[in-house]
């Protein structure tokens, strides 16, 4: 097998996934069944990728199945680098992907635009592309012709507009993995702005459906992310960092920058709810606007906690974590909850006030 290829992913990654390469000509009969396994059952991102290339599939027509030698390939950034809105996958990410392919094979093609000069630009797969590459400066050489060519989804040189090579480059990776919700957001606005020139399905097709339909994702979530272009910068990065969700950062997308500016200022925003937030949306014009709807937002909160300080008997900086449940789990999760409360280690008295807590106020009925 050659020392060289034990050294893929480095000396701490092998400890965390025991010693594969060394034992794989050990392990034949397990690698089999990993791989028939692997076959079956490949993993959901993938499965949802080819759906998203069906959708589009059925307007440009399906690729073909061929293997192209790595140097016949060229990446995004080489070839438009303007449409690339996605950070490249880590050193570490891509050596595991290396060592699955390594050990089991490429159970997802990469997808490509054949080009007149026999040139082939990637539009899903440069991390697999990578992987490949990566794995082909460590194997010896009685090995290096199973990674010299990748096999591909090709589509021919007058199959594809450059709008529609676009497009699939878009939806190929928007779901490969967990992007950044900015990232997502730039990927389907880069996508409306595609259906503004030319809606891909034609007349009677509104453009947001056209999306949704090509990303296949729900009209409701493309609207979503798209409204969270107009948030300030830091309420995107709330978003991002999930201090608020995104259906608040929706609400809040439609004050004015200023105002939303003030609501950074004004509020803990981790403890704004939809509802306090639909209700800036709807009525604040001014920064007194704001003001009023926080002063009842806080006196409301303040009325609660007087409340409960007396139904409770207790005092200080706490929350209450209200849950509606089905009248018919309300015991069984009312246990399981005094159970796990029970077993923390926390101040006897603090716990005793929880448990009091979960009894009055906590679970609610349906």
């Amino acid at each position: 097998m050659g020392e060289a290829f034990k050294r893929i992913g480095g000396e701490s990654y092998t400890k965390t996934t025991g010693n594969v390469f060394s034992d794989m000509k050990e392990k034949d009969d397990r690698l089999a069944r990993l791989r028939q396994r692997a076959a079956k059952a490949p993993e959901p991102d993938e499965r949802k990728e080819d759906t998203t290339l069906d959708n589009i599939n059925a307007v440009v027509g399906a690729a073909r199945e061929q293997s192209i030698p790595l140097d016949e390939l060229t990446t995004i950034d080489e070839f438009r680098p303007d449409w690339n809105v996605f950070p490249p996958v880590d050193d570490e990410k891509m050596q595991e992907i290396a060592q699955s392919i390594y050990n089991y094979g490429l159970l997802h093609r990469i997808t490509v635009w054949a080009q007149q000069g026999g040139r082939y630009i990637i539009l899903g797969g440069h991390t697999r592309m990578r992987a490949y590459r990566y794995i082909l400066s460590l194997v010896p050489d009685d090995e290096k012709d199973r990674f010299t060519s990748i096999p591909a989804k090709v589509y021919g040189a007058e199959q594809l507009t450059e709008d529609d090579a676009h497009r699939i480059f878009l939806v190929s990776n928007i779901d490969q993995r967990q992007f950044s919700t900015r990232t997502t957001v730039n990927a389907y606005s880069a996508m409306m702005k595609l259906e503004k020139r030319k809606v891909f399905y034609g007349k009677g097709v509104f453009a947001k459906d056209s999306v949704a339909r090509q990303a296949n994702v729900r009209p409701t979530t493309l609207y979503r992310y798209l409204r969270l272009n107009h948030l300030v910068d830091g309420l995107m990065k709330a978003v991002e960092d999930k201090k608020i969700n995104i259906r608040v950062g929706v609400e809040l997308s439609f004050l004015a920058p200023e105002l939303q500016e003030y609501v950074l200022k004004k509020c803990d925003i981790s403890k704004l709810t939809e509802k306090v937030a639909a209700g800036m949306h709807r009525k604040a014009k001014t920064k007194e606007d704001v003001d009023d709807i926080i002063d009842v937002w806080r006196g409301l909160d303040t009325l609660v906690k007087q409340k409960l300080t007396v139904m409770l008997n207790v005092h200080g900086d706490y929350d209450v974590i209200p849950l509606v449940v089905p009248r018919d789990k309300k015991d069984e999760l009312t246990e399981k909850i005094k159970y796990s409360v029970s077993h923390m280690r926390i101040d006897t008295d603090i716990k005793k006030t929880m448990l009091d807590g979960i009894d009055n106020t906590t679970v609610k009925v349906k």
